[in-house]
């Protein structure tokens, strides 16, 4: 699942309820991140590192799905050219 959002001025983001429902996020829950200086990776507190390693994995698989779609519907274009 691929979304966007800001940052606020107060360095607040929007987790929008679709995200929430699906991680079981609620006012209650507590949320941890690992950064570095082109990600941020945003875990529900407690995580096990497998976890957080399995859910890393299909991601990359997801985003390598979305590169290869894009690159076929870039060749379909430059066919219909």
């Amino acid at each position: 699942m691929r979304l966007k959002t800001a940052v606020t001025k107060f360095g607040q983001i929007y987790l929008p309820s679709k995200v929430r429902k699906v991680l079981g996020l609620d006012t209650t829950k507590e949320l941890e991140y690992i950064a570095n200086r082109k990600t941020i990776l945003l875990l529900p507190k407690g995580l096990s590192a497998e976890d957080a390693l399995k859910s890393i994995d299909i991601i990359r698989q997801d985003l390598e799905n979305e590169k290869s779609d894009l690159a076929n519907t870039l060749q379909v274009a430059e066919i219909k050219k």
